[in-house]
Order: structure tokens, then sequence, then C-alpha cells
């Protein structure tokens, strides 16, 4: 058996299916009636072959190293076919229904399989049912059609005794699989993002249809499938126009779907899915296997097209996302990253697809073979509409969700696609206003009533279905009697009907002719929250970018807070902190920010408890009832920006000297000043242990693209004159260790030219060059602390490399230090002045306002809580794979898995349901394997922190960085769920009391000392985000790695850095303690603990498998 990595659409179906209670929701299944003589050994035979041919048919999809792959099982001894007789049964047709359901509906074991299977069902003599179920990951629509025409040849062939006529496949999906990964992906998914990062920039991410019942909370899979005849008298008109118009027919009835959506709700900007082929190379056409992937189409009916008009624009989208169909929808969903809502699936609800029956009606030998519908009971998506136009048929099978929709209402959409497609086969000349339909007169449809995410047009509220829904939300048109609403001459004028108000009065606005927004609870869940009014008019309250802020000056000054945190204007006031991107040391920023502009307390709970702007502005009004009324005066006084008034303020400001750094105000000389405490710390170890590669950090950039070197290397001595750490070393001055800062510092950035080199030999020439910097001894009194160097590997390729010691650095410092290298290196290019935001900070200001911290009541308050948090806490005992030393030591390596990016989202959508982050995610699994590994319940595992509180200080390089000990519960077998609630708990806790040294708590605590081991802190753990080293020269891809050099800080450290293409996960040992396959073996065995808590985070922790 071999085993191959998924491909990437197998990779996003297969973490769907993880995280899916219903497995049954992606095996697809088909069926034919077969009347008259039936071959059935013959059948058998055919099946046999198929699955012998094609490798995929008979592959199942097993977790190896914590990664899913795919493993190739040998070819059956026998053909996957299920007999069953239903001779007997009281309603044969009837049971055969049940039948069918209960196969293709049947729970697949992954790992097990078989994941394509087939059933004969008999009937009678000369009646038969064959119905073939295949789960998504090993064929799509087109391979099944494929695979049912392989069959029915072979079936022919072996019932008259001659041999297959198929020809065996070239390739297989494996083949393909890698292919994908090695050479086609790394040349698509730059552009690929791109275009779906341009196209949906500011699409709204809801399509909610106005039937059916009001939304539950959260999205069901119960569902069924219904045959609807939309359009017959219609089709040959439909068909005549296509040719005409050059469009091909499923472009027709999406133009026609997207009108009927505009008829209803008055939307002009919404999405409808659809699914891509990808089988656009010759040779994977005819290839077996899951190729197909959903995208999300932007439609834009706006105005007041024709059917000719809107079909070509149809067409054009449609053309577009088949350029650009091979980005998962996960990745596309997280480029636009749509609010969450457990109501809904994210981005699109509503799939609109041209139909692909594998099953054609054919002969098999004497039999006649007709195709039969299997019913379904899964309702994956609201609604998942197909349609077939062929002459005299056009059809639709709609499946729809039925805790959303009653078959009426299902029914009705429908009627209005049949309408429109009628009206519009008949005369495609007509605009989408003046097609003959009820209350569709001389205007564009747009919305009169609007309820949360629904909105009705007049013409919806004439229809019944419609109205029945209307009703729910605004009970006051009961009993109206359908009667025509008036056309407003101008934009309507909107009227917002609140709670406490006579909804007579609301339907007294409706009727004369105004735009009626429901924006609070009058009569279902839904009508809570907003909506756009007519004419582009912004309603208050609306969940709007910004709604209401006039008439709300406190919101306004939080949003605008996250609006420089995250560096983005289009914050909204419903808009999710961790869905936009949000992680506790952003909080941590946010909340400092928030208490020196509002002079509040605001703990960095209240941030995971109330993760958008408008409830923290609750929660800030609850904890100071008067801080309104400041807010308030201090507008009112100068009207200025409160994010640029405060003190401390670091917006963005571009200066008009030339492109380089600000020194004006720099002291001549040289400045010293004392250690920071994380400094300190260092500098000891340095005494200790000089020239040690323990605090270096190697870091390599790649670079494709036309690099500029001259700029390259000007730009890191612009960082250098800007960042004071970058220019600092260290030394002693009577006794003490100081900081001593030079006024400046041009840094020698040798360029090693490797161009004349064959391939091979300028590999192991790049090899020596960066295990040669990556070893290289940083001098911590002479300096300096960043060594930089360009290697020169073709005209397109270059590799920047970078050495820093810890002393002048840390994770946020490695952050800013590339954002500030691209914007130096841009504004030379473009010769201009760099627009970074000035520096209202210095390290010697920072140093001060730690001494003074820990000099006052706060410093005492800090200690009295590391001491009670750590009172008694037990050394963490780890089995080990030989006796620990004497001494402490810190030779090591760093080991790592490279996983897909699906498996971080899996992580990431975890998180957004538990209300963490996705490193409260990794830091329980962590726990939980830590747990597993040392048999303990009480744990001590260190976590990284910012310790950047002070405004300001978040653009500075530096050694600020914090180790905070969180002390983490097992007992009791927790769930999970639960104990990632416990981590939330423990992490708001121990950031909230950051600014406490890991040395202070040390010598506050004062735990038991033993030789070989770090005091408190031997494990750690840390994730970093895809943002953490932005790099972004123009037109240049930029990958960065950091490299190992022998070392290791702690005992067992747990890394994680999600990537923009995919997840590293992987770990720091000692070797002194452990072998490396005991490393890999533990960066498995939470790869596989990852995988499995996403998938179900609901089972004790002793039920899964780590």
């Amino acid at each position: 058996m071999e085993d191959v990595p998924l491909s990437l659409t197998q990779e996003q179906l297969w973490f769907a299916e993880a995280l899916e209670s219903d497995r049954t929701l992606y095996t697809e299944g088909a069926g034919l009636r077969v009347r008259g003589r039936l071959d059935v050994d013959a059948l058998s035979r055919a099946l046999h072959a198929v699955v012998t041919r094609h490798e995929i048919l008979r592959t199942t999809i097993v977790t190896s190293g914590g990664r899913p792959v795919m493993r190739i099982q040998p070819p059956p001894d026998g053909a996957p076919l299920e007999t069953v007789s239903l001779r007997g049964a009281a309603d044969p047709e009837k049971a055969l229904e049940e039948l069918m359901t209960g196969f293709v509906e049947r729970d697949v074991d992954l790992a097990a399989g078989p994941l394509f299977r087939a059933m004969l069902a008999e009937l009678g003599t000369d009646d038969h049912a064959l119905v073939v179920a295949c789960h998504h990951l090993v064929c799509d629509g087109t391979g099944a059609v494929i695979v049912m025409e392989q069959i029915l040849q072979d079936y022919e062939a072996f019932r008259s005794g001659s041999p297959s006529p198929v020809a065996e496949p070239e390739l297989q999906y494996a083949d393909f699989a890698l292919w994908e990964r090695d050479v086609l992906a790394p040349h698509t998914q730059e552009a690929d993002t791109a275009f779906w990062r341009d196209r949906l920039a500011g699409v709204p991410a809801v399509l909610e249809l106005p039937l059916g019942r009001p939304r539950p909370a959260s999205k069901g899979v119960r569902g069924t499938r219904t045959e609807f005849a939309v359009a017959d008298d219609a089709a040959d008109r439909l068909l005549e126009f296509c040719r005409g118009a050059r469009v091909s027919a499923y472009a027709a009835t999406l133009a026609a779907f997207a009108a009927t959506v505009r008829l209803l709700t008055g939307r002009d900007d919404f999405v409808l899915g659809t699914l891509i082929a990808n089988r656009s190379l010759p040779e994977i056409e005819g290839l077996v296997g899951q190729f197909a992937n959903t995208v999300p189409l932007r439609l834009r009916p706006a105005g007041d097209p024709t059917f000719e008009e809107l079909a070509r624009v149809c067409a054009d989208v449609l053309t577009d996302a088949t350029d650009h169909g091979r980005l998962s929808l996960g990745r596309i969903i997280e480029l636009v990253r749509p609010g969450r809502d457990r109501a809904r699936n994210a981005l699109v609800q509503h799939l609109f697809l041209p139909r692909e029956n594998p099953m054609r009606a054919v002969r098999m030998g004497e039999a006649e073979a007709v195709p039969v519908e299997v019913p379904r009971t899964r309702g994956r998506l609201d609604t998942i509409t197909e349609v077939e136009v062929a002459p005299g048929r056009l059809r639709a099978w709609v499946e729809y969700d039925t805790d959303l929709f009653d078959p009426a209402s299902v029914e009705e959409l429908m009627e209005v696609l049949g309408d429109v497609l009628r009206a519009w086969a008949a005369d495609p000349s007509l605009p989408l206003s003046r097609l003959p339909l009820p209350e569709a007169a001389g205007e564009p449809p747009t919305p009169v009533l609007t309820a949360g995410h629904r909105s009705w047009t007049r013409y919806a509220l004439r229809r019944s279905r419609a109205r029945r829904a209307a009703e729910l939300a605004l009970p006051a048109l009961t009993g109206w009697d359908g009667s025509a609403i008036p056309v407003p001459a101008g934009d309507g004028e909107t009227v917002v009907a609140g709670p406490g108000q006579d909804p007579r009065e609301a339907l007294a606005a409706l009727l004369g002719g105004a735009h009626v927004v429901l924006a609070a609870d009058t009569g279902t869940a839904e009508a809570a929250g907003t909506a756009e009014a007519a004419g582009g008019e912004t309603v208050p309250g609306a969940g709007d970018p910004g709604g209401g802020t006039a008439d709300d000056p406190l919101l306004g000054v939080v949003l605008e807070l996250w609006a420089e945190a995250f560096e983005r204007a289009d914050i909204g006031a419903d808009d999710d902190f961790f869905v936009l991107g949000g992680h506790s040391m952003l909080s941590a920023r946010v909340t400092a920010r928030l208490r020196e502009v509002l002079q509040v307390h605001v703990p960095l709970r209240a941030m995971f408890e109330n993760p958008t702007p408008r409830e923290l502005t609750e929660e800030i009004r609850r904890r100071d009832p008067q801080v309104d009324g400041l807010v308030r005066l201090v507008a009112a006084a100068d009207g200025t920006s409160w994010a640029q008034d405060a003190p401390g303020a670091s917006a963005p400001a571009a200066r008009d000297d030339a492109a380089a750094p600000e020194t004006a105000g720099r002291p001549a000389e040289p400045v010293l000043i004392p250690l920071l405490k994380a400094q300190l710390q260092l500098w000891l170890m340095e005494q200790l242990h000089p020239g040690t590669l323990t605090h270096t950090v190697p870091l390599v950039v790649d670079l494709e693209g036309p690099v500029r070197i001259d700029l390259l290397r000007a730009a890191v001595n612009d960082v250098v004159a800007r960042q004071e750490a970058l220019r600092s070393t260290f030394v002693e001055v009577a006794g003490e260790p100081m900081q001593r800062i030079a006024p400046s510092l041009e840094l020698d950035v040798p360029v090693a030219d490797l161009t004349g080199l064959d391939e091979e030999a300028r590999q192991g020439e790049l090899a020596r060059l960066t295990d040669e910097f990556a070893y290289g001894v940083l001098d911590i009194v002479r300096g300096p602390l960043l060594r930089a160097r360009v290697v020169r590997l073709t005209a397109d390729r270059v590799r920047l490399q970078l050495l820093f010691h810890h002393l002048v650095t840390d994770e946020v410092s490695m952050t800013v230090f590339m954002r500030e290298l691209s914007e130096f290196y841009r504004a030379r290019a473009e010769e201009r002045a760099p627009a970074l935001p000035p520096l209202q900070v210095d390290l010697g200001t920072l140093v001060r306002e730690e001494r003074d911290v820990l000099a006052s009541p706060e410093g005492d308050r800090l200690r009295r809580f590391w001491l009670r948090e750590l009172a008694d806490a037990p050394e963490l005992l780890l089995p080990l794979d030989r006796p620990r030393p004497d001494r402490v030591t810190y030779d090591g390596t760093f080991l790592r898995l490279i996983r897909s990016r699906a498996s971080f989202d899996a992580v990431a959508d975890l998180a957004r349901a538990e209300n963490t982050t996705p490193f409260g995610i990794f830091l329980a699994a962590v726990a939980a394997l830590v747990h597993r590994l040392s048999g303990m319940d009480d744990l001590l595992i260190g976590v990284p922190s910012e310790n950047r509180t002070r405004p300001g200080a978040e653009l500075l390089m530096g050694c600020f960085l914090n180790v905070l000990p969180l002390r983490l519960s097992c007992t009791g077998d927790p769930t999970f769920a639960q104990l990632v609630g416990r981590v939330r708990e423990r992490l708001l806790d121990a950031y909230d009391n950051q600014r406490l040294p890991i040395a202070d708590i040390v010598d506050t605590v004062r735990p038991a000392r033993e030789a070989g081991r770090l005091p408190l802190v031997q494990v750690t753990c840390e994730l970093q985000l895809a943002t953490w080293a932005p790099l972004d020269l123009p037109g240049c891809r930029a990958d960065y790695a950091l490299l190992p050099h022998g070392t290791a800080r702690y005992e067992l450290a747990f890394h994680a850095q999600a990537r923009p293409g995919d997840f590293w996960v992987g770990a720091e040992i000692n070797l002194n303690l452990w072998d490396a396959e005991t490393g890999m073996g533990y960066i498995g065995r939470l790869c596989d603990l990852l995988d499995q808590v996403a998938a179900d985070p609901s089972l004790p922790l002793s039920a899964y498998r780590a």
C-alpha cells in the first residue's frame, strides 16, 4: 500500500468532513432502473475492472504523521457490489426509495473504506435497480460520468465474452496530486489569491431569500431534493437565444436566477456559488478523481439590464472564476473574512449549478436502463439548484434546508424563475423593470421592507409565500389585501421601525411608498440588525461599518482604535475581533490604548467576552457610566480624532523629507541606558556562556522577482538608522550592564554572487553560506548585533540572510523590521518619503517606566498575583530518553512537520466557535499532549507575552518579550472544549498581569531549584500568524524561514507557524534529554491531536489518540 498526500481540493473536503457531524453529506449517489434480462456476473466483473483500473476508487484516507494522506489499496478480490432482494416487500417502490437513500447516506469510515461502492436491488426476475455511491474525496461529477461509461462498456464486452475495450489510464490521480503540489500550485496560487482578494473586496457575505421560516441559531443539515418543471415551454426559445448571444445555457439561466434574486430582494450585489471542473489540462480531462472546486460568483445585476446584457455579464464572471478556480473555498473565505455566524454557511449560502447526471438512458444488452433519482435527506446549504436545459425541457433540481424552507416556498422561488425565463426568452431585449410581471412597473426593483439580512421588494410582497415570511417580521401585514404599493417618484423615504412603535405605523409607511427598516426585534429574531436604505442611505444602528457612530461618539472612539490596531479603515461596529484576525497580543494593545485614551480600566478578558466594537462599547459603559459625558465633552471642545489626539498616538504620517529615517534631534554622542529586565536575563546568560548561539536568531528570506540589491542594502541601513536597538551594544559601567546606543551606524551588507555557478554548485555554496551565517557569533560588546548578507542566486532569485541577537529583537520586533524594510525599499524605489509613523517613545523611557512600575504598588500587586497563581505548583516531569545532566544545557535542534493551510483553517474555525484565538486552541492541544506524556493534571507551560503595554512601544525594535508560566489544570478528564475554556481563563489572567518579568516571578515564587533544570518553565508554546514577517517588495514573492543552529533555549518548545500556503508545526528539543526521533514523534502526535479536536472538541481528553 502506498501513501500519497491529498490534493488541495481533497484537503478542503477532508477538513469539511472532519468538522461535520453528519458524515453522509459528502457522498453522492445515482441510480439506474434496469428492466429486462441482466447479466449480474458481467456487471460484477465490470465493477471490479473499473476499481482495478483506477487507483483512486480503491483509495482510503488515513492520518499518517498527523496529516491526512491517500492510501492506495490493492485491487479487491471481488467487486464492491452488494445485492439486496425486495421481492417480498409489501410496497417495493417505497422500499426501493428507502433502500437507496439508506445505502448512499450510510456512514463511511474514510480510513477503512470503500469510498466507491455499488448496490443491486432485485425487485423481480427482470427488474433491478443499480445504485452507485461515491465519496467526494475520490470522485467528482465528471469522474462519475467517466466511471459509469466505462462500467457500461465493460458490461457489454464481458456479457459477450470479449475483453475490456477500455484503455488503461496513462496517469493516476495520485500522480496529479503530487504534480499539483510540486508544480501547479506554486505557479497559480499567488495570482488566484490576488484575483479573489480583488474580486470580493467589500462583498456582502450574506444572501438571505425573503421566503420560508425564521433562521435557527445554528445551521442544520436536514433537507430534501425536489425536481421542478421550471419552464419547459421556454426551453427552445432559450436555446435559440443562447446560440445568437453566444452564451451557454448555464450562463443564461444563471442570469435569470440572478434577476430572480434581484426581483425578490432588491439586492444588486450578492454571491452565488458554483462548481469549477478544473479539468482544462488535456492530461486530466479523462482522469477519475476529485478536481471540482466550489467558488463564489459575485453577481451585480445593478441598474436595469436586459437579458442579453446580464447573460454576458454572467458569462464573463464564469470565465474569470474558471480561470482562477483552483484556490480552495476555505482559502477564499479567509481572504474575505466574513463575520462569524453559526446560523449560515460562510460567504456562499446558495449554489446554482448546471446539472451533471452520471446516469443516462441506455441499453444494457437485452435490458433497458433509465436513470432513477436517489432521494436525499440532506440540506448542505440554504439551497443548491441544478438546472438542465434541453430541447423542450427546462428543469431544476433543488436541494434545500428544511429547517429554513417549506416545499411551497421553494416552489414559489422556482415559479418566479420560470416567469423570468419565459418573459426573457420571449423578448431578450426587455430591461428587467419591463418584464411582464406583477408590480415590476417601470423601475428596477428595490427593497421596501428590510429585517436583518432579509429584504422584500414590492414584487416579493405580492407573492404569497414571500409575504407570509414578511408577516413574521411585521405582523401588521397580516390581513393586507396585497394591493399595490406606490412607486416613489425619486428615492424612497426610509422609515426605521423600532421596538414599542405601533406596527400599524410601519405598515402605513410601507403602503405609502417608504422603505421600512425593522431596526430591532418586531416579531422575529432576524429583525435585529440592519439594512441599506433606498438610495444608498445608511440607517443608524445598521451594523454597517461605523453604523450609528454619529449618535454614539464612544462607539466611534472604539472603532477608531480598532482601525488603528488592525491598520484598516473598514472596521464595522459588529465585526468580530477574532474573525478580523485579532489575537491575544493584539487584544492587549487595544485594551492598553483604551485605558490610555478613555482613562477606563479595560481588562483583557473584556475583549474576549465582548469581541465586537458595539459589545465592547457597552461593556465600557457598564464599567464607567460617566465615560459618555467625557467623550462628548472632549469631542465638542476640539472635534479632533481621539486616536490621533491622545498622548502617544501613532497614526501613520508620511514625512516630506527624503526617503530616509528621521535623525533630527538625535544626540551626537553615544547614549547609555540601563537594561530592561528581559535584556538583563540574556546579558547574564552571555556572561556565563560568552559567544553562545542560544540567543541569536538566524533568519533567511528568499525573494523571487526584480529585486534591486542596492535598494535592499540601503533599506537595511535605513531601518538601522531608525531603530536605536539595532545601533546598540552592551557594556559594563561601574559594574552595571548598560545599553550603549550609537548615534549612527553604517552596517556592512555584503553581496555574494552565485550566478556564475551551475545549479548543483550553486545549491552547495548556498548551503555552505547559510550554515556559516546561522552559526555566526555576535559580540555584544563590540557589535553590531545585526548581521546581514545578500546572496544573488539568479537574475530574479535572491536570498537575504539576517542574524539578530535577542538582546535587540523579539517576535514583534521581527514584524517591525520587515514592515519598515519593505517601506524604506518602496520609498527609495518610488523616490518619495517613507510613510512610517513617527517614533514617540524611546527605549530609555520604557526602561524608566518598567522600573517605576516594579517599585510601585502596582508591582506589589503583580507579585501577589503570581505568588497566588503559582503557589505549590509541581515541577513538570516528562519521560526522558537519557538521564538529566547535572547542569542546564542548551544543545538542541528544531524539528517540524509541514501541513496544509486547511489544517490551520480548521484550528481557526474551532477557535472562532470556542470564542478564543488559534493560539488558545494550539496551547490547549499542547497541554493535552503534555498531560498525556507526563500523566500529570497540574501543568506549567510557558507562553510568550509582548509586554508592550505602553502605546507606541509596538513601533520599536528591542527585547521586550516576557515568558509567562501558565498554570493549567486537566483535572477530571475534561472535554477538549472545556480545556479550551480553562486555557482561555488562565491566558486572560496572565496577560492582564504580564508586566512582571519572568525573573521577578521566579524571585517572588522561589520554586525549589534542581540542578539541570530551569526554574518554573521547561516547556513552552507559541504560534506565529502569517503576518509575522510581512516583507513586501514590489513585484517580488517573499518566503522566510528561521534557521536551526544547534541550540534549544528550553527543554521542549512547541512552535507553530500559520503561513500563507501551509501550516508548520514543530518543536525545539534539548538533545541532551531526547532523541530527534522522539521529538518528531511528539510533533506527529500533536498534529494528530489537532485533527481530532478540530473534528470533535466535545470528547473527554482520555478519548483522543495522543
